[in-house]
């Protein structure tokens, strides 16, 4: 992902753990870790060059922004730098060059970036009649309308008369944690085939409720999935984040697809 020329002392770009990803359209700050392996202080004219990468070529795609760098002896440091990237189709891979004094090419970034209607998947095994939002606290109505995803609110139209297949509940804060009498409602739509995505906020406690792992199944055609807070941190800025909530209904609605055992209904 990363890359370094050595042609003589000058600091090393260190790798990034996984790619960064983010929505188009948008300037982002793009973190950067160098390190000073030499015993003298470094200072750089750092410039960008940012490109779209396409199989075996880069397509240039904006001018440098410059900054000055200096990292003493021995240190690392993490530098952010604001890049403008532009709007995307689908998921479009983007490299940054670091070069100094628009010359010497210091090593490059891949950045991953998103259109901004990722949701818009969620249309490909939803429509509005069965797909059920249970959101008092608005983390996710907003973010489904700003993309069109049409849903039946839950906490004006009631349970009770919903039939349809799929049900996103939550996050709540804590005014709203999940009670014992909303853990026996899930169950019980989960029995009779209604797949559910729970997502969990990290202030929430489970004693006596459903146990915090991925998924508990319910039915032999649909699952609970239970997501944890990490995996949808920043749900409206982060595109992984939709990826794995739209992941998540995919393995509700298709439990025998990803492997999942079949755990017989309880009484």
């Amino acid at each position: 992902m990363l890359t370094c020329g050595v042609a003589h002392a000058q600091l090393d770009l260190l790798p990034d753990k996984q790619p960064q990803m983010f929505f188009g359209g948008n300037a982002h700050l793009i973190s950067a870790i160098w390190n000073n392996p030499s015993s003298h202080t470094m200072k750089v004219r750092l410039q960008t060059r940012l490109s779209q990468a396409a199989s075996t070529v880069t397509a240039p795609v904006s001018g440098a922004v410059l900054k000055e760098l200096t990292v003493f002896p021995g240190q690392t440091v993490v530098e952010n730098t604001l890049v403008e990237f532009p709007p995307v189709r689908s998921k479009t891979a983007f490299v940054i060059q670091w070069l100094e004094d628009s010359s010497r090419v210091l090593g490059t970034t891949t950045v991953l970036i998103y259109p901004t209607n990722l949701l818009h998947a969620l249309q490909a095994f939803v429509v509005e009649t069965n797909f059920g939002v249970l959101d008092p606290d608005d983390k996710l109505r907003s973010l489904l309308d700003s993309q069109g995803v049409p849903f039946v609110d839950l906490a004006e139209a009631g349970w009770d008369k919903f039939a349809g297949k799929l049900v996103l509940i939550g996050p709540f804060q804590p005014a709203w944690q999940a009670t014992n009498a909303l853990t026996k409602k899930i169950q019980n739509v989960a029995k009779n085939g209604m797949a559910v995505v729970w997502l969990r906020t990290a202030a929430q406690e489970s004693p006596g409720m459903l146990p915090e792992v991925l998924s508990v199944q319910i039915h032999s055609n649909a699952a609970i999935i239970v997501a944890q807070p990490d995996s949808i941190a920043d749900l409206a800025d982060n595109p992984q984040s939709q990826l794995n909530l739209i992941r998540f209904c995919e393995m509700a609605l298709d439990p025998k697809r990803f492997g999942f055992p079949h755990f017989d209904d309880q009484p």
